[in-house]
């Protein structure tokens, strides 16, 4: 063995190798997991955000169209219903814009993975505003629905004083 070269790799550096090329594979798979996660999640969310929209644009078209005859929201707590239903939706359209500007930033996402979270974060929030929208028309077409019902006072006022009164009261 003339001209054999000494030995430059021992155990040393093939456990540093071995566990290197471990952590490596186990990152990719657990990011290949937490993209595959969050493609599916975004699509629940989107499915749930417009069939909850189309329940709502379908409510409130068939509150402008029907006949009139009962109040649908007398104590007040529908729209207080719809009105917590938009704050939520405005928070969870805040939360996602943060997550897409978080995708766009995290540099392990790159290429078709970057595209895919970032584009179904896109899809949720266009989604979302939509179904925002969908429920802002609704809490709307409940107070002209009821305020159509609603019976004019009868009360006449000759004297100034008693008009103030009666506005004050409100």
């Amino acid at each position: 063995m003339e001209n054999a070269k000494a030995c430059v790799t021992g155990s040393a550096e093939v456990r540093i190798f071995c566990t290197s090329v471990s952590e490596s594979t186990a990152g990719s798979i657990t990011l290949l997991k937490a993209i595959e996660h969050t493609v599916r999640w975004n699509t629940l969310l989107q499915n749930r955000a417009r069939a909850d929209a189309d329940f709502a644009y379908k409510a409130a078209e068939d509150l402008r169209e029907c006949e009139r005859v009962k109040v649908i929201d007398s104590d007040g707590t529908i729209c207080v219903l719809l009105e917590g239903l938009e704050d939520s939706i405005k928070n969870l359209h805040k939360i996602l814009l943060e997550k897409q500007a978080a995708a766009n930033r995290t540099p392990e996402l790159n290429g078709d993975h970057k595209i895919a979270v970032v584009d179904e974060y896109a899809e949720s929030i266009a989604a979302i505003s939509d179904l925002h929208g969908a429920i802002t028309e609704l809490k709307w077409a409940v107070g002209e629905h009821d305020a159509d019902l609603e019976k004019p006072e009868d009360a006449v006022f000759s004297d100034k004083d008693k008009l103030r009164a009666y506005l004050t009261a409100l």
